[in-house]
C-alpha cells in the first residue's frame, strides 16, 4: 500500500543473529542498538569508531592532499616575511565558518589577517574581478580563498597581473583545466585521487591549520621572542612577540562541525569524527558568538547536529541571504560579549524576516507547479504523492479537476448525442489496442474523447463551430500547452465516412508529430522555475522545499534585468552539480557549479528553455532510476507504548545524524489518532493511543508533524481522526520546562483502509 507520500515501506533485512550477539557481548549494548548497527551495515571491527569517532583516528595526513605541502610552505614563508594576507570566503555558513577558522588561527599565531566576503546581491558567488581590484588597492599580497576559487579563471589571472599570490582552498567540483594559483587544495580536483571528496571547506580549513600548526612548530614559531633561539627561522628583523605555546586547534572543531552539517556533507569517517568532536566543543559554549546564538535560538539543552543544522545554521545564513554575510563572520570570530549578543539578536531578526519572505515565495512557487498539474487529465502525483484531491496554498485551493468542469462532463456523458455515441462505439471496438475516455475534463474544458497514453484529444464539431473559431483556437492552444495534440472532425465526417475517420485517428496515434507539445512540469525529471518576484536570498531554501514536496530535483531562479540567479537541490543519486558544471562548460550558463546535492548558477534568461531541456535530458536516466525504487526501509516497527524516553536515549548513541547516517526510520503500527492540534500556524500536534488496547489511554503519545499544515499529510491526518493508522517517523528527545520528554516526529502516514 502506498503512503501519503507515495512510498512503500518495508522492514530492513533480518540481521545475522551471530552478529547481533557478538556486538551485544563485545560492546555491552542493547539488542535493539545492535540491530540498528546491523541495518547500517557497520562491520564488527568498525563499531567502536562508529559509536565513539575520535578525531585522532580519522584525521587524514594533510600532505596526502595535492598541493597541501606547497600551500603550507608558502603560507609559512608569507607569514615569516610579514606579507599582507587576505582570506576570501563565501557568504554561506560553510564559507563563513571556514573563514573564521583561518582568521582565528592566524590571530592565535599573532598574525593579523583580513576577511573579504562578497555580497550575494552585488557580487554573487565566488571571486570576482572588482573584488580582486579592491584587495589589490588595500595592499593584498596573499589571498587564501575558502569555499570558492576552483573555477575562478579570470579573477585569479587578474590577481597574477597585480602580483598577488593566491592559494585556493575549495571543495567544489573542479574542471580539467585549473586556474592560476600557487596551490589548489581541493579533494574534488579531477586529477586528485582522494578518498576525502566529501569534505567541505570548513573541514579542509581545519586540516590546513593542523598542517600549519606542525609547520610553524617545526619552523620555531612557538618561541617567546624572535631572535632568542639560534634555530629560529623567522625574520630576525621582526619585533613581534609570538605565542609561548602551540595553539590548540581542537577549539575550532565546533566551527568545522557547523560548516560540515550546514553544507549537508556525508557524515562518514572523518566528517563524522569532525561533527562528533565539534558538538562536544560546542556544548562547552566557549565560542562567544555561538553561545549567544544558541541562547537566542532557545537551545537550552546540550546542542547536537540538529542544533547545528536547524537552529544555528539558518540564523547565520540569514545574514548572507538578506543583508551582509559579514554579520555571521563577526559573530563567529567575536571575543566581546556585548558585541556577540548584539550580533546574535541581529541574526535572529534577519532570520525572522527570511522566514516571512520564504513563506510568500514558496507559496507562489508551489502554486506555479500545481497550476501546471491542474491541466493534467490524468490525476497526477501532487505534493507528497497524493493522487487527486486538493491542496490549499495561501487563499487558493487547487484540485486536479475543476469541479464545475467535472459536473459538466458527467452531464454530457448522460446526454451523449448520436455522433458522439457512434464514434465512442467505434473507438472502443475497432481501435481496441488503445484506451479512450469520453467527455473528459481538463482544466476548465471538457473534451469529447481522449487517449491518455498517446496524449491525443479527438473533437467532433457541429456546423455552429465554424462561427466560433476564436473559441476553438483558444481551446486548442490551452490543450496544447497542457501537453496534448488535438484532432478535429465534423459531425458529417463521422456519420458518412467513419472508416476514414478511424484511419486518420489510428495514423495520428501511431505516428506522433516531431513537434510534440512541450512537456508539462510534472513530466519533467526536474522542476525548473523562475520569477521576478522571488528573493535571491531564499531561492536555495525554496528549491529544497520543492524537492521534498514533489520528490524531484528543483532549480529555482530569481530574475532581474534578464539575468537569472539560480539555486538547485537534488534527490539522492541525481548529481545536479555535475549537470550544472557541464551546462556551464557547454555555454548554457554564465556561471555555475556545486555538489551532487546542491548547486548554484547564473543564466541569461534568453536561454532558459534550452537550459531546461538540457538539464532534464542530462538527469533523466538517473532520476528514472531514483523513482523506480520508491521503497524505503523501516528500521523498527513498534507500537505506541514502545516509544519511551529510554528508546530515544538508546537511539541517540548512533548520533551524529545527517547525510549518510539518517535518524532511524520507525513505523508506529495501530496508532489511533485521538486528537489533533495546530500550532504556530504550520505544525500539527497529533495525539495517539495504542489502537489495539481495549481501553486505550487518551493521548498517550504526542506526535508532531512539522510544516504539515496545508499539505496532503494534514488531509490524511484529518481523514483518519479516531481511526487506526501506521505513522512513519523518528523518535526524538524534547527538552521542555527543565525536563526531557519524548516526541514522535511524523514524516508520513499509512491508512488502514
Amino acid at each position: 500500500m502506498l503512503s501519503v507520500k507515495g512510498k512503500i515501506y518495508t522492514p530492513v533485512e533480518k540481521p545475522n543473529e551471530a552478529y547481533v550477539t557478538a556486538v551485544m557481548q563485545k560492546f555491552g549494548i542493547s539488542d535493539m542498538l545492535a540491530r540498528l548497527l546491523a541495518a547500517r551495515r557497520i562491520e564488527l571491527h568498525d563499531i567502536e569508531n562508529f559509536l565513539d569517532p575520535k578525531i585522532k583516528n580519522f584525521l587524514p595526513e594533510p600532505y596526502d592532499f595535492m598541493d597541501m605541502e606547497k600551500g603550507v610552505n608558502f603560507i609559512f614563508n608569507a607569514v615569516k616575511n610579514q606579507k599582507k594576507i587576505f582570506i576570501y570566503g563565501d557568504y554561506d555558513v560553510d564559507g563563513c565558518a571556514a573563514s573564521s577558522i583561518l582568521k582565528l588561527y592566524f590571530a592565535d599565531l599573532g598574525v593579523a589577517t583580513e576577511v573579504y566576503i562578497p555580497n550575494r546581491f552585488k557580487e554573487g558567488y565566488g571571486i570576482n574581478l572588482d573584488a580582486i581590484e579592491k584587495l589589490h588597492k588595500q595592499g593584498a599580497e596573499l589571498i587564501i580563498t575558502v569555499d570558492c576559487g576552483v573555477t575562478s579563471f579570470e579573477p585569479l589571472e587578474k590577481a597574477k597581473e597585480f602580483g598577488i599570490d593566491v592559494i585556493v582552498l575549495d571543495h567544489h567540483l573542479g574542471m580539467e583545466q585549473l586556474p592560476h594559483a600557487i596551490a589548489i587544495i581541493n579533494p574534488n580536483r579531477i586529477d586528485e585521487a582522494s578518498p576525502y571528496k566529501h569534505l567541505c571547506a570548513s573541514g579542509l580549513a581545519f586540516i590546513l591549520i593542523a598542517a600549519l600548526n606542525r609547520k610553524f612548530e617545526q619552523g620555531g614559531w612557538f618561541k617567546k621572542e624572535i631572535g632568542n633561539s639560534e634555530n629560529n627561522t623567522l625574520n630576525p628583523n621582526s619585533q613581534f612577540l609570538f605565542p609561548k605555546t602551540k595553539p590548540s586547534i581542537m577549539r575550532y572543531l565546533d566551527l568545522a562541525a557547523l560548516g560540515t552539517v550546514c553544507d549537508v556533507m556525508l557524515l562518514k569517517d572523518v566528517n563524522r569524527a569532525i561533527v562528533s568532536a565539534g558538538i562536544k566543543i560546542l556544548q562547552l559554549r566557549n565560542n562567544i558568538g555561538l553561545k549567544h546564538l544558541l541562547d537566542i535560538a532557545g537551545v537550552k539543552e546540550n546542542p547536537d547536529a540538529y542544533s547545528l543544522g536547524f537552529m544555528l545554521g539558518p540564523r547565520i545564513n540569514a545574514a548572507g541571504r538578506l543583508d551582509d554575510a559579514s554579520y555571521g563572520l563577526k559573530l563567529l570570530t567575536s571575543n566581546d560579549e556585548i558585541e556577540a549578543k548584539q550580533l546574535a539578536e541581529k541574526l535572529n531578526q534577519l532570520n525572522k524576516e527570511r522566514q516571512e519572505i520564504e513563506k510568500a515565495n514558496l507559496a507562489e512557487a508551489v502554486e506555479m507547479v500545481l497550476e501546471q498539474q491542474v491541466t493534467s487529465s490524468v490525476l497526477p502525483l501532487l505534493a507528497g504523492g497524493v493522487r487527486g484531491g486538493g491542496i490549499r496554498i495561501g487563499n487558493r485551493e487547487f484540485t486536479t479537476r475543476d469541479p464545475i468542469s467535472l459536473e459538466k462532463a458527467l452531464a454530457l456523458r448522460k446526454n451523449q448525442n448520436e455522433v458522439e455515441g457512434k464514434l465512442w462505439f467505434e473507438l472502443r471496438n475497432k481501435i481496441n489496442e488503445y484506451s479512450f475516455r469520453r467527455q473528459h475534463p481538463i482544466g476548465n474544458y471538457v473534451v469529447d474523447f481522449i487517449c491518455v497514453e498517446a496524449k491525443l484529444i479527438i473533437e467532433v464539431d457541429g456546423a455552429t463551430h465554424s462561427e466560433n473559431q476564436d473559441y476553438d483556437n483558444a481551446r486548442t492552444k490551452y490543450l496544447n500547452q497542457a501537453g496534448y495534440r488535438v484532432i478535429r472532425f465534423w459531425n458529417f465526417d463521422v456519420m458518412s465516412n467513419i472508416e476514414g475517420v478511424l484511419t486518420e485517428i489510428l495514423e495520428e496515434l501511431n505516428t506522433p508529430p516531431s513537434n510534440s507539445p512541450r512537456k508539462r512540469e510534472e513530466d519533467y525529471s526536474a522542476l525548473v522555475l523562475h520569477s521576478k518576484n522571488w528573493h535571491q536570498g531564499v531561492i536555495g531554501i525554496i528549491a529544497g522545499r520543492l524537492k521534498e514536496q514533489f520528490n524531484k530535483p528543483a532549480l529555482v531562479i530569481s530574475v532581474e534585468n534578464g539575468v537569472g540567479k539560480g539555486s538547485a537541490r537534488s534527490v539522492s543519486g541525481v548529481d545536479i552539480g555535475s549537470a550544472i558544471a557541464e551546462a556551464k562548460a557547454n555555454g548554457l550558463l554564465i556561471n555555475g557549479g556545486g555538489h551532487a546535492a546542491a548547486a548554484g548558477f547564473t543564466i541569461d534568461m534568453n536561454r532558459i528553455d534550452e537550459f531546461k531541456t538540457y538539464i532534464n535530458n542530462k538527469i533523466e536516466s538517473a532520476y528514472q532510476s531514483y523513482i523506480s525504487n520508491n521503497s524505503q526501509k523501516v528500521d523498527l516497527v513498534l507500537n505506541v507504548n514502545s516509544v519511551t524516553l529510554e528508546l530515544a536515549e538508546e537511539i541517540e548513541k548512533l548520533e551524529p545524524f545527517g547525510n549518510g547516517n539518517p535518524t532511524p526510520v520507525i513505523m508506529l503500527e495501530n496508532a489511533k489518532i485521538v486528537k489533533i492540534n495546530i500550532y504556530a500556524e504550520k505544525h500539527i500536534a497529533i495525539f495517539v493511543s495504542d489502537g489495539r488496547a481495549i481501553k486505550a489511554g487518551y493521548g498517550s503519545l504526542k506526535c508532531v508533524a512539522f510544516n504539515a499544515v496545508n499539505t496532503p499529510l494534514q488531509q490524511a491526518i484529518n481523514e483518519n481522526l479516531m481511526k487506526n493508522v501506521s505513522l512513519i517517523g523518528e523518535v526524538k528527545k524534547n527538552f521542555w520546562n527543565g525536563n526531557y520528554n519524548v516526541d514522535f516526529v511524523v514524516e508520513d502516514l499509512l491508512s488502514s483502509k
